[in-house]
Order: C-alpha cells, then sequence, then structure tokens
C-alpha cells in the first residue's frame, strides 16, 4: 500500500450529511423567524464548522442571532442527526478492503465530538480507529491540532498518511498538517472547486479511492 494511514473528513466525504444538517438549521430558522435556505444553498454554507454556518444562515443583517441558532440548531441536529445522513455508496465496501490490507483509518471533521462519534459509530461502527472533532481543546479546521492527534492516536506520520477530503479546507488542512491530499468529487463542493483550490489529485467515484492507495 502507497499509505500506512487515511484521515477522512466525514460532511461530504464519507456521509452525506447535507439534508440532515440543512433540516436542522432551517428548524432553528423557522424559530427565530428567518427566511429558509434549500439544501442546496446549506451545501454552499457548510464546511467551516457550526458557528459560521449559522452566521451565513442568519445573514449579516441578522449577525446577532447567530449564537442562538447555533444553539437551536444543535438541539434540532441532535435528535435528528441520521434521518436521511447515508454513507456514500461504495464506500463502505472499499474501507473494508482497506482495513483488511492494514491500512489504519480515522476522520477530523468541524463537527462537535459528541455528534461526530455518534454518526461514525452509528455508520461504521469501529472501522475508524479515532474520531476528532471540535471541542474545547480542539479548533475548527483548518488549524491542524486536530489532524495531528489523530495521527498520533493512530501512531502515524504525517508523510505516510493520506487526507481525503472535498473542500478548500481540507486542502488547507492537510497542508498545514504536512500531509499528501486527495480529494473527492462527489462532496458539497465538487470537481471544479476543489481543482481551483488547489487539489492536484482527485477522485469521482468512492472505487477510485482503493486503486489510488493500493
Amino acid at each position: 500500500m502507497k499509505y500506512k494511514g487515511i484521515i477522512f473528513d466525514l460532511d461530504g466525504t464519507l456521509i452525506d450529511t447535507l439534508e440532515d444538517l440543512s433540516s436542522a438549521m432551517n428548524a432553528a430558522m423557522r424559530q427565530l423567524c428567518l427566511p429558509e435556505h434549500s439544501p442546496q444553498v446549506c451545501r454552499r454554507m457548510i464546511g467551516d464548522g457550526i458557528q459560521t454556518f449559522a452566521l451565513r444562515a442568519v445573514g449579516l443583517d441578522h449577525e446577532f442571532l447567530a449564537d442562538r441558532a447555533v444553539e437551536l440548531m444543535r438541539a434540532e441536529y441532535q435528535r435528528n442527526l441520521v434521518v436521511h445522513s447515508r454513507v456514500y455508496e461504495g464506500l463502505s465496501e472499499v474501507i473494508d478492503r482497506l482495513r483488511i490490507a492494514g491500512v489504519r483509518m480515522g476522520v477530523i471533521t468541524n463537527k462537535h465530538q459528541k455528534e461526530a462519534e455518534l454518526i461514525i459509530r452509528h455508520f461504521f461502527g469501529d472501522r475508524m480507529e479515532v474520531v476528532v472533532g471540535v471541542s474545547e481543546t480542539t479548533p475548527v479546521k483548518p488549524d491542524p491540532i486536530g489532524t495531528q492527534r489523530v495521527l498520533t492516536c493512530l501512531g502515524l506520520h504525517a508523510v505516510e498518511t493520506l487526507y481525503v477530503g472535498d473542500s478548500d479546507v481540507d486542502i488547507e488542512t492537510a497542508r498545514r498538517a504536512g500531509m499528501p491530499f486527495l480529494g473527492v468529487g462527489w462532496g458539497f463542493r465538487g470537481r471544479k472547486a476543489l481543482a481551483k483550490a488547489g487539489a492536484a489529485d482527485i477522485i469521482d467515484h468512492p472505487g477510485e479511492l482503493w486503486t489510488f492507495v493500493a
């Protein structure tokens, strides 16, 4: 194998969480009497952490409501974490093959730690050895602290571990952590956005991940 380990982003990389995230934010918007957003609009807002998502959702004229939107959105989301979310087709099988081949795997995400753990355990059980989300001691990406913690838990060096993600935030996180990066074109940003952000390697189907790593 080309790499001893892989660190995955969560939203838009491993799991399509768009509908559950947009539903939770729109529930918050309704409670705040603010306009709702379609899933496709929310797609462009997601990726930089819930605080930024909320700021984008409430808009410049209502920035003072962003903190309340975060509270309402998180409460709703925690009640409905995996109603519509799904693993991207073909990805579970590839992860099983990678695990059998001895590749160590973990997750780094801008979700809060508790939510990230619950979602990953629901869909992947113990196939992901470590999950690191946002907490009091772990800032949002692209700060590399969380990624470095995943590496430490896996017992791997950055240069021997592949970072797989779907956004410019992931590209920058991998760069700061000193890791090789692979973009996934099926995610929230798409191939063109990844290429524009500087991704040299991009795949368009989960099956290609095995080919890239093997």
